[in-house]
């Protein structure tokens, strides 16, 4: 101590904090101004600070806000008079759940100039007074149901359900910030509205979870103070129609406000309807079903422990892995954080050493199918309708798909008869109505064709072969009458493979071709068909130049992985450009069907409603009588979608239940 007693004493005092230093300092002259704010909100954006950024955000506690609570008949009348004005709104409605069809309003919230908004409660806790429902529902009509008048809105297609159970039809909507979000970057994970407000305003939202709590001590909006459901409903429209402004700029800088004026925005209607149309199933047919699984489980169940040696938890990976890898000493493949995989990929692998691995695939694939549908279906019956109503999800797939949910009845597997028999439940309303199916032929290798402008390969679309035969044929250099069934599945593997960047492992993987075989037969493709090559090559080309690609109707992806020093992920983004072009094409083309055809059905004349799109087939309900005219109305509109330089084709089918249409 008392030979480095200096050095203590030095230490000490460099880090001693000084307060007896003489500084004049302005504590009001360090405050930002607004225009350093705004530079410090860009800096920290670019720069990815989200927690820095998240504490000099602005907040519905630090804006100064003109939020007006609408709860009485002079209040209404005044408001209703100055929404007539407007040439366009923000609209937000607050209920009790989040299925539409089963939602009551619990207000409705209005802005049309930033940081203004009303709001309109039409529920509120026991004991506080509002406004009568019919009242304001009767008022307000008019106003939402002229076409003339432009609403905004966060995911509108629900409000717009919504109103619709209410006997309001929301017309005029120009503008949904979830959708503009979703083209801006379709790959990002969330739109809603606290992720878009913070990314494009640097505004932090009030988190519903403030109002409702979450979990098992959530409750409904109805239970709220009714002034902290304004402050949150208010800032939710202000936000909405301020979201838009910025958006629509930002879709127009990138080329985008077509797409999105043009073909998504039409398409909240045309899904609102399907949404609202809904399915009938026959509970009956899916009993049965069910009764037929269970005991087809237990004989699943019966067969896996024998070849097993003894009885074992079959859902346990650990355990199912212990009698694969240890006892039955089969090859280890793959591991995971937890250990040896045990996933369908590795079970279809191991499969080709032991019966075991084929008998587990078999019993999750039919698991799934009676807990995902044959048991699930009737409990999603609902209870004002009857019907099963799926959601349409028009901003989740990066690549510009719809998906489904609440049931997804996009998955229903097709390619086994189980799969088809789950469809056979679902059935039309009345008897004198039959289904029709409109399925595109092969569009996504039209659409290759189209960008490729390989010769050879629009030449067998012209002259309408059997493209995975001409494929064939070429690559095995024999007359394409003398192309073998086995010849003919290798083709197609590879024509769509191709299409998602099938490698000569996967090639291998997916027809047992040996590995250089594979190969080889992939080489031969580039060779026949040098114009498929050229389009992949400059697709990458433009992807790595620019950072995105896009498809024919200018829908973009960001692919930030292209340029990547990790070989395996620059592969893989190689592989999603081309996909996402062709893919995307494809969603793009169905689209533009989808709104042209709902615009002749909902006239009457067809006396027939769309109830699904699985991707590239359309599903509708006509009454049979006129069957033919909608037959050849949905034929010409699908075709006719856009044009290509190969014929689009279109395959439709009719039947008493989805099953038969296939």
């Amino acid at each position: 101590l008392k030979l480095f007693a200096e050095q203590a004493r030095f230490s000490r005092e460099i880090l001693r904090l000084r307060n007896d230093v003489p500084i004049q300092l302005d504590m009001n002259a360090c405050k930002l101004t607004t225009n350093e704010n705004k530079e410090i909100k860009k800096l920290f954006k670019e720069l990815g600070f989200s927690s820095l950024l998240a504490d000099i955000v602005s907040t519905a506690k630090t804006e100064e806000t003109n939020y007006c609570l609408i709860d009485t008949i002079e209040k209404l009348n005044d408001f209703i008079e100055r929404l007539k004005q407007q040439k366009k709104f923000a609209i937000d409605l607050e209920t009790t759940s989040t299925t539409p069809l089963n939602a009551q309003i619990v207000g409705i919230s209005f802005s049309w100039q930033p940081k203004f908004a009303y709001y309109i409660p039409l529920m509120t806790p026991e004991g506080i007074e509002h406004l009568d429902i019919n009242t304001v529902l009767s008022t307000i009509r008019p106003i939402l149901e002229d076409a003339n008048i432009k609403k905004i809105g966060q995911n509108i297609k629900y409000d717009l359900l919504v109103l619709k159970n209410n006997n309001i039809q929301l017309r005029g909507i120009a503008f949904d910030t979830m959708i503009a979000s979703y083209l801006l970057n379709p790959a990002k994970r969330n739109h809603n509205l606290d992720d878009i407000a913070f990314e494009y305003l640097s505004y932090k939202t009030i988190p519903i979870s403030e109002l409702i709590g979450s979990g098992k001590e959530q409750f409904t909006m109805d239970q709220v103070d009714v002034n902290k459901v304004c402050q949150y409903a208010c800032q939710d429209a202000d936000i909405s129609f301020r979201l838009a402004e910025a958006l629509e700029l930002r879709l127009n800088n990138e080329g985008l406000w077509h797409l999105f004026q043009e073909i998504e925005t039409p398409l909240i209607y045309v899904l609102a309807d399907m949404e609202w149309n809904g399915f009938l199933i026959d509970t009956h047919v899916l009993k049965e079903m069910s009764d037929l699984l269970t005991n087809k489980l237990k004989q699943l169940e019966n067969d896996i422990y024998i070849n097993a040696g003894h009885e074992f938890n079959i859902n346990s990976p650990k355990q199912l892995g212990e009698i694969l890898f240890k006892k039955l000493e089969l090859p280890m493949t793959r591991r995971t954080k937890t250990g040896l995989s045990t996933d369908a990929n590795v079970l279809a692998t191991l499969a080709w050493h032991h019966s075991l691995p084929k008998l587990v695939l078999e019993y999750r694939k039919l698991t799934k199918l009676k807990n995902t549908y044959i048991d699930a279906l009737p409990e999603m019956v609902n209870q004002w309708t009857g019907r099963i109503h799926t959601s349409f999800n028009q901003t989740v797939t990066a690549t510009g798909r719809l998906s489904s949910s609440g049931p997804n009845l996009q998955n229903i597997p097709i390619r086994t008869d189980i799969g088809r028999q789950i469809r056979r439940a679902f059935i039309p309303t009345e008897k004198d109505t039959v289904f029709l199916s409109a399925d595109y032929s092969q569009i996504e290798l039209r659409i290759l064709a189209h960008f490729s402008d390989d010769k050879a390969l629009v030449s067998a679309f012209q002259q309408d072969k059997d493209i995975h035969s001409a494929v064939a044929s070429d690559i095995y250099n024999t007359p394409i009458n003398n192309v073998t069934a086995e010849m003919r599945r290798n083709a197609k593997a590879i024509n769509f493979g191709i299409i998602y960047g099938l490698s000569e492992f996967g090639l291998s993987r997916d027809t047992g071709l040996p590995l250089e075989e594979a190969r080889r037969f992939i080489e031969s493709y580039y060779n026949h068909y040098q114009g498929v090559k050229r389009f992949r090559d400059s697709a990458i080309d433009m992807a790595r130049l620019h950072g995105y690609v896009k498809t024919l109707f200018n829908r973009k992806r960001l692919i930030p992985e292209i340029n990547s020093d990790n070989k395996k992920r620059r592969n893989l983004a190689e592989r999603i450009a081309i996909n996402t072009i062709i893919q995307g094409t494809a969603a793009d083309l169905i689209k533009v069907a989808m709104n042209n055809i709902h615009k002749k059905l909902i006239n009457g004349k067809y006396e027939a409603r769309m109830l699904l799109q699985i991707h590239d087939e359309l599903l509708f309900e006509v009454k049979e009588n006129k069957l033919e005219s909608l037959r050849s109305m949905i034929q010409d509109e699908m075709i006719q979608a856009v044009k290509l330089n190969v014929p689009i084709k279109v395959n439709i089918k009719t039947g008493k239940n989805w099953m038969e249409t296939e």
